[in-house]
């Protein structure tokens, strides 16, 4: 029983050993972008002083954004694209395939 169960730790430790690589590439390529994104989202920063360093302002891009009108437009703009656009894949993407004959 004990040997069952060592050689079972010693490929689970294997299994991460091989992974673990990955999994920290895919999370410097991935996660982190998102991460300084959000963090981004929080300062001020002025592309055109960017000497002038960026501060934190909390919420206040996010509000700034939600009470222009200008950008919900363009928020909605987008929402309407791509509801049509995954909609006609959806629709056109099958019968695609099936002249394809790969259906």
């Amino acid at each position: 029983m004990w040997v069952h169960k060592t050689k079972f730790i010693k490929e689970a430790r294997l299994g991460w050993l091989m992974t673990g690589p990955a999994l920290v590439v895919i999370g410097a390529i991935a996660v982190y972008p998102i991460l300084y994104t959000m963090w981004l989202s929080l300062h001020a920063f002025n592309l055109k002083e960017p000497a002038a360093g960026k501060p934190f302002v909390g919420l206040a891009n996010y509000w700034a954004f939600f009470t222009d009108p200008q950008a919900l437009g363009a928020l909605w703009n987008t929402v309407i694209f791509t509801a049509v656009t995954v909609a006609l894949e959806f629709l056109l993407g099958p019968g695609q395939a099936g002249i394809h004959g790969r259906v």
